[in-house]
């Protein structure tokens, strides 16, 4: 279940695996930050989910996130892409929030998407709790986080990851599927019921909106061939 991978050099990181050997493999993209920790729970019993049907799944720690070896503080968009590209060449991804900044990385054309967001969306509203919590003008802390390593919704952030993540948006080539809560805005190919867990104040879980996402994720890998 818990294995390793190679991403730089003799740089490793550890990863999740769930499912058959020599079933499709799904690479599963995490949100970003404290959205990671508080979906953790639910990506895993997807992969669960999808181990069930006969597909395999990983969900890797990207550096400097997770129990990653580099600190929060050494996490650079760059290596996260490095990252990425350096994982087993799955099937398809499936990503979460943030992730969907990430899939265009890998070895695959083919992305599943759960209520992807921009990098300077995600900011937007770290930058706003941190505000508020802390008593500071958002545009001060903006301004701040471009020159300076800036605690951000309890992670510090160094200046090359806030500016790269400012201009992140995820990838539009290849086959993409688009999935979105009921009251979600934006373009979706379908919307699924559910709790926006990413928003919770403490890591939580929706069995039925899990149950939803491997049944939406299992037709969409036969109309794509790979199952």
């Amino acid at each position: 279940m818990i294995h390793n991978y190679a991403w730089r050099g003799d740089s490793r990181e550890a990863l999740l695996r769930f499912g058959p050997d020599g079933a499709p493999l799904m690479l599963v993209l995490p949100p970003l930050f404290e959205e990671a920790n508080r979906t953790r729970h639910f990506l895993v019993e997807i992969m669960r989910g999808l181990a069930a049907i006969g597909v395999a799944s990983i969900l890797p720690d990207l550096p400097g996130t997770n129990d990653s070896r580099v600190a929060t503080i050494g996490a650079r968009f760059a290596d996260w892409g490095t990252a990425v590209a350096a994982l087993p060449a799955p099937a398809a991804t499936i990503s979460l929030r943030g992730g969907a900044l990430l899939d265009g990385f890998a070895a695959t054309d083919l992305h599943w998407r759960l209520a992807p967001e921009t990098g300077a969306r995600l900011l937007r509203d770290m930058i706003r709790a941190t505000a508020m919590t802390a008593g500071i003008k958002a545009g001060e802390l903006e301004a701040a986080a471009r020159t300076q390593p800036t605690a951000l919704a309890g992670n510090v952030i160094y200046p090359d990851l806030f500016i790269a993540l400012e201009a992140a948006v995820p990838a539009m080539s290849g086959t993409i599927r688009t999935v979105r809560l009921e009251d979600e805005a934006g373009d979706a190919d379908a919307r699924l019921g559910g709790t926006p867990l990413w928003r919770r104040a403490e890591p939580d879980h929706d069995p039925a909106l899990a149950a939803a996402v491997v049944a939406d994720i299992a037709d969409w890998m036969t109309s794509c061939g790979v199952r």
